[in-house]
């Protein structure tokens, strides 16, 4: 019996752990959303938000609506503006660790993967260099939801 109390203290302290690096990782957040703010003087924030995708195209049973389509929940990397006007765009799709580290970031292609707090801001600083996120916060800053560059650089 004293197997099943073991594992049961290693999956809370696991929790703890996975709980703690994701309250890490909200504090980078908090930290560049700052930076961000200022250095656009428009109040933006960098927010993790589960959204619900399908897992592929609906069957014809599923659009004619007999069966529900299949669901899977992901975690995104939103930049969120409040005003003069609430618009968010995407960045990146997140995967936590078992752990909460490693966390994989994907983005148009690219994978980055860090393994601790540091290893986090960097794969962040590499994100925003980027001239697809960049076209992407240049359409959020003109009110864009949709993610894309503002019509002038098209």
């Amino acid at each position: 019996m004293a197997k099943f109390a073991d594992a049961t203290r290693k999956g809370l302290n696991a929790y703890e752990r996975a709980r703690a690096a994701r309250t890490e990782m909200k504090d980078v957040l908090r930290q560049a959303s700052l930076e961000l703010s200022s250095a656009v003087d428009r109040d933006i924030a960098l927010r993790l938000e589960r959204e619900r995708r399908p897992v592929r195209d609906a069957s014809s049973f599923e659009a004619a609506g007999i069966i529900p389509p299949p669901i899977e929940m992901v975690i995104v990397l939103k930049l969120r503006q409040e005003a003069p006007v609430a618009v968010s765009v995407s960045l990146a799709e997140l995967e936590f660790g078992e752990l909460g580290y490693p966390v994989h970031l994907r983005w148009r292609g690219v994978a980055q993967s860090a393994g601790d707090r540091n290893g986090f801001e960097s794969a962040l600083v590499e994100l925003l260099q980027s001239s697809y996120i960049g076209a992407k916060v240049a359409g959020l800053l003109k009110g864009r939801q949709d993610g894309e560059p503002p019509e002038d650089d098209v």
